[in-house]
């Protein structure tokens, strides 16, 4: 049998060469990429540091090796937390977090020692911290899903409303030109919505029938929403409002298409199932919609 820290270093290779952060963003067909913002980058970037954070908690990461590996980035995470300090940007992520960066981004304390909520010498169920992790870096590898999300999170609002009148002109004018370019992306990220929704069922079923449940399985699962939320955060009205935006284009375009919808279900259903799945990442339900 493997020891742990064979596991660990396997765990922290396979991390690397998965994560864009790590893989190489500049080595990727520029022309893929040259759309997405620089608040897309830092977030995702900051977003990769996270998981190693993480990673190194729950003991899924050597921390030795984790640290050389951020000592190697370190340039690219700090860059990348100043731009976000200096625009503002941090309530992007929730208080626990903030606090983790301040503290390592500080240089007054040793990498990783940032313990927040970790004290618990319980151990996380690690399969499933891994499962989250390979579904965290498959979205974050997609290239039409990163559009949709750039364009929720970062775009303009002028920038937006020129955009969404654009796809409105092209559903009307040249409905198979937008087929190829809008629907497909929606539907993968409903599609990673819908399968952190079983992740994360399964990890309460698995962990609360095992008797597993301790403040560390609970704290990863709240944790593991919480490094990639802003991506779907759709506690911010903007964001909301965006993806409802593009949501009802998607429906508009599949439905005069006659092309069947995710899930199997009819128009109503299916709107009914996505609303559900964006209250998992902050949307109010549809009854407090009006007051939120």
């Amino acid at each position: 049998m493997a020891s742990q820290e064979v596991l660990q270093t396997s765990n922290l290779i396979f991390f690397l060469q998965d994560r864009p952060a790590f893989a190489g963003w500049e080595s990727q067909s520029q022309e893929s990429r040259k759309h997405l913002s620089q608040e897309y980058f830092c977030f995702a970037s900051i977003e990769s540091f996270l998981w190693l954070h993480l990673g190194v908690q729950t003991n899924y990461f050597e921390r030795s090796a984790a640290r050389r590996v951020t000592y190697e980035y370190f340039w690219r995470f700090l860059h990348a937390y100043e731009y976000i300090l200096s625009n503002k940007l941090d309530q992007k992520f929730s208080p626990p977090l903030q606090r983790i960066l301040a503290s390592e981004f500080s240089g007054r304390s040793e990498l990783f020692s940032q313990r927040e909520g970790f004290e618990d010498t319980a151990k996380p169920s690690l399969s499933f911290f891994q499962a989250s992790l390979i579904l965290s870096n498959g979205f974050s590898n997609d290239l039409e899903a990163e559009t949709i999300v750039n364009s929720m999170a970062f775009m303009k609002g002028q920038d937006w409303e020129r955009a969404i009148q654009e796809l409105n002109w092209m559903a009307d004018t040249a409905p198979s030109n937008i087929r190829e370019k809008l629907p497909s992306a929606v539907l993968r990220v409903i599609d990673y919505m819908e399968s952190f929704r079983r992740w994360r069922a399964d990890f309460e079923r698995i962990v609360f029938t095992s008797k597993l449940e301790t403040s560390v399985n609970a704290l990863v699962r709240e944790r593991v929403r919480d490094i990639q939320r802003w991506r779907l955060d759709f506690r911010e009205t903007p964001i909301f409002n965006r993806f409802i935006e593009v949501l009802n284009l998607t429906l508009r375009v599949l439905v005069a298409a006659n092309e069947e919808l995710q899930f199997g279900t009819d128009q109503e259903t299916f709107e009914l199932i996505v609303r559900s799945l964006m209250i998992d990442w902050g949307a109010p339900p549809r009854s407090l919609e009006a007051k939120a």
